[in-house]
This record gives structure tokens, sequence and C-alpha cells, in this order.
């Protein structure tokens, strides 16, 4: 891969990171999910559509770190 300096990358984070050198990243953004145990709804273009998405982890918040967990280390 060809990095450049202030970019965004997006894709899997375990994919995306194995690749820089070590030592060579200043910050990482997050994107949900962030445990907010809530459902999420909006109506789209002519009313009639509604895109959602549910932030809510069966198991709990353990549940929801041991994933999490997973993709930070």
């Amino acid at each position: 891969m060809d990095f450049k300096t202030n970019s965004i990358y997006c894709g899997d984070c375990k994919d995306v990171l194995s690749h820089f050198p070590d030592k060579s990243v200043d910050l990482i953004y997050l994107d949900p999910p962030f445990f907010s145990n809530r459902n999420y709804e909006v109506i789209w273009g002519d009313g009639y559509e509604l895109r959602a998405f549910e932030d809510k982890w069966k198991g709990g918040i353990e549940n929801y770190i041991l994933w999490m967990e997973d993709k930070i280390r």
C-alpha cells in the first residue's frame, strides 16, 4: 500500500493497519458502533424510506468490550 501523510483510509482496521510501519500512526478515528444502546432511524428521500441501525449488543457491555478489544489490539 502507498500511504500518504494526513490522509484518511477506510477499511477493516486490522487489515489497513497491518500495512503501516511500526510507530507511524498518531491518531485513529473510530466510527460506530459505540454501544450507545439505542436504535437509530432516519426518514430518507420522499419520507417513505426508513434507514436505520441498531447499536445494541447481545451479551451487553461485556460482549461489546470483547469485540472492540479484538479490533484495537
